[in-house]
């Protein structure tokens, strides 16, 4: 298990608040999710996955997130897409990267998952 993932649940898991300077002497408070993990898996899921396997999946997802910017993901994809989206990508990591995926608490799942599609988002960009 890659120790940024690790590290990654352990801040979801107590909700780490960082804070970070922007520019100007502006600062932003920032809460760790389950998102967070979830993005780092997409971006590193070539580590984890066969070639093949990974390519049918890129061929799948690429079109739909290839053109997003991570900031615009909430407002192009509609709620109901969402879910189903969610679902399916839950589906699929469960059935392939389930040392991962069952490492979330059942009830974060879902911000997981849609952490993973965040993460998709920028690994295709």
């Amino acid at each position: 298990m890659p120790s940024y993932f690790k590290t990654s649940l352990i801040e979801a898991s107590v909700q780490k608040i960082v804070v970070e300077t922007i520019g100007n002497g502006l600062t932003r408070k920032y809460r760790h999710s389950y998102i967070d993990p979830g993005i780092q898996l997409a971006i590193h899921m070539e580590d984890f996955i066969e070639n093949d396997e990974l390519e049918r999946f890129d061929d799948k997802y690429e079109p739909l997130f290839g053109h997003l910017d991570i900031e615009d993901i909430d407002t192009h994809i509609s709620e109901s897409v969402r879910e189903e989206l969610v679902d399916e990508l839950s589906e699929w990591l469960k059935s392939r990267l389930k040392r991962f995926y069952s490492l979330v608490p059942p009830r974060r799942r879902r911000r997981f998952v849609w952490g993973f599609c965040r993460g998709l988002v920028l690994r295709y960009s």
